[in-house]
């Protein structure tokens, strides 16, 4: 008895005590509506997006790791929607996928590629320690998402607005200050 209470209590130890020397929580991510935590057990996750009804499909496996892609039926196309996907190591979430967005227009792509670029031109020029901020503003005719990145004196600002009734606009640009 004596051995099952320090085995026991070695192993609380262990499971606290670098999370309480790194103070950092396990990374989390949601896939769809479904919350997910790395480390958790493999059969935990399935089950989980499967209670959700997601499609999921395994796709190959490299060592001791599996990985899956997580999608949802359209109700419009009747076809699935990819919403991430996921990769287990040794029974235990390893890595986690979250698709944001997907589109073939043209116009998102040029968007896509400029702020790719625009990100480049910062990395080469040295800023890449970089904070970040949010900014939502609502009147009643008018509303603006706006996520701003902060690298030095530089700054890319990725603006989602809407006035009246209008189509959203898009814009991305750099200051300096």
């Amino acid at each position: 008895m004596r051995n099952l209470l320090l085995g026991l209590g070695l192993g609380i130890l262990l499971t606290f005590v670098p999370r309480a020397f790194t103070g950092q929580e396990p990374e989390r991510i949601s896939v769809g509506t479904t919350a997910l935590q790395l480390g958790m057990g493999k059969d935990a996750v399935i089950s989980k997006l499967a209670e959700r009804g997601y499609k999921l499909t395994k796709v190959g496996a490299e060592n001791s790791s599996d990985g899956w892609i997580v999608s949802e039926k359209n109700e419009q196309t009747g076809e699935y929607d990819t919403l991430g996907s996921i990769t287990f190591k040794n029974g235990r979430l390893y890595w986690a996928l979250r698709q944001w967005a997907d589109s073939w227009d043209a116009g998102t792509s040029k968007v896509g590629k400029n702020l790719y670029f625009l990100i480049k031109t910062f990395e080469e020029s040295g800023n890449t320690t970089c904070s970040i901020e949010t900014k939502f503003q609502e009147g009643p005719e008018f509303e603006s998402k706006k996520s701003l990145i902060h690298c030095g004196r530089r700054m890319i600002a990725i603006d989602v607005s809407r006035i009246r009734e209008q189509h959203e606009e898009t814009q991305v640009t750099e200051t300096v200050q």
